[in-house]
């Protein structure tokens, strides 16, 4: 998988990876580095450097080493967490998500960055079967990105819960309501922490402070000039396999496509990176999805599904859009 999405897609570096490096040289405190020199925003996001300065990856070769590593962990962790305990569904279903929609392009565009890292989190909160392990991750998706952090972990938990809702079970809804206690926990933890830790250096940020500092007409304004490829990127190929009778009729599609539709026409409306901003807040509901898909749906009812979209998941490129403007793979 990881082989075909890079040579679907192709890899290049975020555009400020050095400010992450140095950083990292002046691990644990950021204060004086370039992230708050050059953008005091990314302070917020300093987890790849702390990451990279307690490995030692300080180097220019080094960080960008251990970044590709953590890229290829975040597209490779959700089927190495399911090998043990999900069916064959599950990893055919996500390496058809994967291949055709917008996360692989995301990672992959912005190595260096602290996507990466973001993603790994989410995906542990959202799959291990360890409640502890899973706070882990909400807590480490919270204190790299909080203002993504907290919408994935909404649409996951309602996804959940409504769910259970629809079975008709109040026990049931109240028992998930209570294993989801802890994760949230983790997640306001990590939102706290992080923003402790900027306050001591002098450097909080506010990213919605931040987004209300461009114009929204201005955001209006290129969403609309780009809203097909907006919508198009935000599911991919997704959006065709929800019309598959065999996935259409599983429990938890409609709820899965009408939190998924929300998110893709609402979010490239508060964030100035689209696709980017959409795919991450996507990724733990869609992997709630898949799971639900995997568990219903046979592994030999599925496979006709899985051999037509193979073609397209692999063959159709799936744009990324930054405030009005969509890259796509290989420069297409």
């Amino acid at each position: 998988m990881l082989a075909a999405v890079t040579i679907k897609y192709g890899v290049s570096l975020h555009p400020n990876w050095f400010r992450f490096v140095d950083a990292a040289a002046r691990w644990p405190d950021a204060s004086q580095s370039l992230l708050a020199v050059g953008d005091r925003a990314l302070l917020s996001n300093v987890a790849p450097s702390w990451l990279a300065g307690a490995v030692r990856a300080t180097t220019n070769e080094a960080y960008v080493a251990l970044s590709a590593v953590l890229t290829a962990g975040a597209l490779t962790l959700p089927l190495l967490v399911s090998a043990r305990t999900r069916g064959r569904s599950f990893a055919q279903l996500y390496f058809l998500v994967i291949a055709g929609g917008a996360l692989a392009p995301v990672l992959l565009m912005w190595v260096g960055g602290y996507d990466a890292i973001l993603a790994c989190g989410l995906v542990i909160g959202a799959m291990c079967r360890s409640r502890w392990i899973g706070a882990l991750g909400w807590l480490v998706a919270a204190i790299t990105h909080s203002a993504v952090a907290i919408p994935a972990f909404l649409a996951w938990a309602a996804f959940i819960l409504i769910n259970e809702s629809v079975r008709g079970d109040r026990r049931s809804v109240f028992a998930a309501s209570m294993r989801l206690r802890l994760p949230l926990g983790a997640l306001i933890l990590g939102c706290v922490a992080i923003r402790l830790v900027t306050d001591i250096w002098g450097g909080s940020t506010d990213r919605l402070a931040l987004f209300r500092a461009i114009p929204f007409s201005a955001i209006v304004e290129s969403y609309a000039a780009s809203w097909p490829w907006v919508l198009i990127s935000g599911l991919g190929i997704t959006w065709v396999l929800l019309l598959w009778p065999h996935v259409r009729r599983v429990r938890g599609t409609r709820v899965f496509t009408a939190l998924a539709a929300g998110i893709v026409l609402l979010t490239p409306l508060i964030a100035v990176d689209q696709t980017r901003v959409t795919a991450l807040i996507l990724l733990p509901l869609t992997l709630a999805w898949i799971d639900s898909v995997a568990s219903q749906v046979p592994d030999d009812e599925f496979r006709p599904v899985s051999r037509w979209m193979l073609a397209p998941a692999l063959l159709v490129p799936i744009p990324v859009v930054w405030m009005g403007v969509s890259y796509w793979p290989h420069g297409l």
